[in-house]
């Protein structure tokens, strides 16, 4: 008995040093790469930065290939990037040999600032296809089989609405994420399926997160408008309102939210769009305050109803005197056509966004 267990220690000894790595060190590779490996790890940011140029001018692909497997979630991002891009390697299968890499990893997005992201969404936002049904396809493979990423998310919004994307969306849309760059993606696809069952959900995310809307979530409301959304509408004025320019100086969500407000056509869609124009001042902080009287001028015009009447009679003045002015200033039309340059874009490469 004892010589058996023995022998099966032993076997078992040998199999174990017969086991091949899955992962490899900094001390694994040639000494000429592992000064510029430590480097991009202390720099801590995957992006333009020296080490990773001089990792893509130098390392073979053989060390890119072992590179990809490096214990370090950083070499891995550099790795995968590479072998998304030589012509070595195929780039699609690169990809989809490491979906499952969501080990986080921090990005220079230029004056965006930086942030963190997986080493898989990394590789994927930088990816380039030849044909947008190359990109498609693995963004299939992607919000079917691997719907937690990122890139799954913004796939979203060059995919088509397939049934079997349907449930995957639900689960997508009630993660806890980034509302602006994940979950307004989902909700504006859900919301593409027109189905009535799905209002309460998207109604209900819509209302937590309504102090972080953008423009996508007002058009949400107005493309597929439903008495539901009003809720909402009528909870964003006033302080969400003046808030959404006051932070960032710009009137484009203002603009949006005064554009599905006024499509719904309502008594109380009225009364709020009457208290936006008689405030006094029209808004007190540094913004486009003619382009946002514009926009809101616009939008009671363009939606004639009874609920609108007094304030349309009201404004009719003023959009008569636009328009005069805007005839006068027309240019006269050119007729020395000239045909348009021509520019084929078929050997440009597809990204993701």
């Amino acid at each position: 008995m004892l010589t058996k267990l023995t022998g099966l220690a032993v076997l078992l000894c040998l199999l174990s040093c017969m086991h091949h790595r899955s992962s490899y060190a900094i001390r694994d590779f040639p000494d000429t790469l592992q000064t510029w490996l430590v480097r991009a790890i202390n720099t801590g940011i995957v992006g333009y930065d020296t080490a990773t140029g001089f990792i893509r001018d130098h390392a073979t692909d053989s060390e890119i290939t072992l590179l990809s497997k490096a214990e370090i979630p950083i070499l891995r991002a550099i790795a995968l990037n590479e072998m998304a891009h030589r012509p070595g390697f195929n780039h699609n299968l690169a990809i989809r040999n490491h979906l499952d890499d969501t080990a986080i990893i921090f990005k220079d997005f230029g004056e965006w600032g930086v942030r963190d992201v997986s080493v898989i969404d990394y590789v994927i936002h930088n990816g380039e296809w030849k044909t947008e049904a190359a990109r498609d396809s693995l963004a299939n493979e992607v919000v079917l089989q691997h719907d937690n990423l990122e890139s799954a998310y913004d796939a979203l919004s060059f995919l088509p609405s397939r049934p079997e994307y349907h449930d995957h969306i639900i689960k997508m849309a009630l993660r806890d994420r980034n509302y602006q760059r994940q979950i307004e993606r989902a909700l504006f696809a859900l919301a593409t399926y027109r189905r009535k069952t799905d209002i309460p959900l998207i109604k209900e995310v819509l209302l937590e997160h309504r102090g972080s809307f953008t423009m996508s979530s007002f058009g949400l409301m107005e493309k597929y408008a439903d008495t539901a959304y009003l809720e909402i509408l009528e909870s964003y004025y006033p302080r969400l309102y003046y808030r959404s320019f006051r932070e960032t100086s710009y009137i484009d969500v203002a603009g949006s939210y005064i554009d599905a407000l006024a499509s719904y056509k309502a008594d109380t869609c009225a009364k709020i769009l009457t208290a936006i124009l008689n405030r006094k001042p029209f808004v007190t902080y540094p913004v486009d305050t003619i382009a946002l009287k514009d926009r809101l001028f616009n939008a009671i015009w363009n939606n004639p109803c009874r609920a609108f009447s007094a304030l349309r009679a009201r404004i009719a003045p003023e959009i008569r005197s636009r328009q005069i002015l805007d005839s006068m200033n027309r240019l006269p039309t050119d007729t020395s056509w000239v045909p348009p340059v021509i520019i084929d874009t078929s050997a440009q490469p597809v990204h993701w966004w």
